[in-house]
């Protein structure tokens, strides 16, 4: 006998298993995201959100005290770089604390940043 297949999983069904404090906030990064590219196509891979537009990719996972982004490389820009800085928990990954607030400027300016990497090839 088969196996029953898996519910396929949504970004909404992400949003819907999260406290409602991170549900909101990664719900404004999708928006972000989108305002950025519109027409990211969005999935979920390993567990997390994936954004994915034109040759690039950023996951988005909302843990209980913070928002990661996966990957974000270091910024060829120094003041940029200073900038996300304080957010490095690793080499390409930015951790936005719920407790604190999330800075959607920031977000945009590293989406357009990997955007633009990919249009100039």
């Amino acid at each position: 006998m088969p196996k029953p297949k898996k519910p396929e999983r949504t970004i909404e069904t992400y949003l819907g298993g999260l406290a409602p404090d991170a549900a909101h906030i990664l719900d404004q990064v999708r928006e972000t995201l989108r305002t950025v590219a519109p027409n990211v196509r969005e999935s979920i891979k390993y567990d997390m959100p994936l954004f994915e537009y034109a040759g690039t990719y950023l996951y988005a996972g909302a843990w209980k005290k913070n928002l990661g982004l996966y990957p974000v490389y270091p910024a060829s820009d120094p003041a940029l770089e200073a900038e996300i800085a304080p957010y490095r928990s690793g080499k390409d990954t930015v951790q936005f604390k719920y407790a604190k607030p999330v800075p959607f400027d920031l977000i945009a300016r590293i989406a357009r940043i990997a955007r633009d990497r990919i249009a100039r090839g």
